[in-house]
């Protein structure tokens, strides 16, 4: 099973995804047309015309930072196990994470933070799952005041990341890595591939909000 994510088809809303309570901003599901931001993506990166994405504009004072998280459990079955994001970001002040944590204790394992602007440009990226991980996965995006917008969308999990159950009695972590106490930003056993996409060109083929099989 492929787990894919646009926001664009039913249901609607976010989807799986939980809006923390402890972080101080929220990620808003809008569209090109509906952004109140001068510097939102026009469209979203699939549809190119009226879409759905996730959006985090910078406020005239403050930081804030905007923490969005899939509460499922998924166990990276093999190597082939991969995590695909495109991204849309208009500042060098800001940073988008992408992080994997354990359930039971909320542990960085490894991740990926973005501080490139894309310009005008949606940005495919791709992380790679050390095996035998079981892992959340989250995204966090921080912006400095009047500093510009993230996006993100088109979120997609491949078939050898399956999802599981894990029992938070006991301990989940024995099959992961250790905790590498890097921050974030932190290459250890990942992989990144990076693409720029220009708005035009025709865009991935995961296209549901929710559970679907990919032919």
């Amino acid at each position: 099973m492929y787990f894919a994510f646009d926001w664009y088809e039913p249901p609607y809303g976010l989807c799986s995804w939980v809006q923390a309570t402890s972080d101080n901003a929220d990620w808003v599901r809008t569209n090109g047309g509906a952004a109140t931001s001068a510097g939102a993506p026009p469209t979203d990166h699939r549809t190119r015309t009226d879409g759905r994405y996730l959006l985090l504009e910078a406020p005239s004072a403050g930081t804030p930072n905007a923490v969005l998280t899939l509460p499922e459990d998924y166990l990276s079955t093999t190597e082939d196990c991969k995590i695909f994001f495109h991204y849309f970001m208009t500042t060098s002040s800001g940073q988008l994470s992408l992080r994997l944590a354990t359930r039971r204790n909320q542990g960085r394992l490894v991740g990926r933070t973005v501080t490139s602007p894309s310009g005008r440009h949606w940005i495919r990226e791709e992380l790679v799952v050390p095996v035998n991980t079981t892992f959340q996965v989250s995204f966090e995006g921080i912006l400095e005041p009047s500093s510009g917008v993230i996006a993100i969308d088109d979120i997609s999990l491949t078939p050898s990341c399956e999802q599981v159950q894990v029992d938070s009695t006991k301990d989940d972590t024995k099959a992961a890595p250790q905790e590498t106490g890097l921050p974030v930003s932190a290459t250890t056993a990942i992989a990144v591939v990076c693409s720029i996409v220009p708005v035009g060109l025709a865009a991935a083929t995961a296209t549901l909000c929710y559970l679907r099989r990919k032919n």
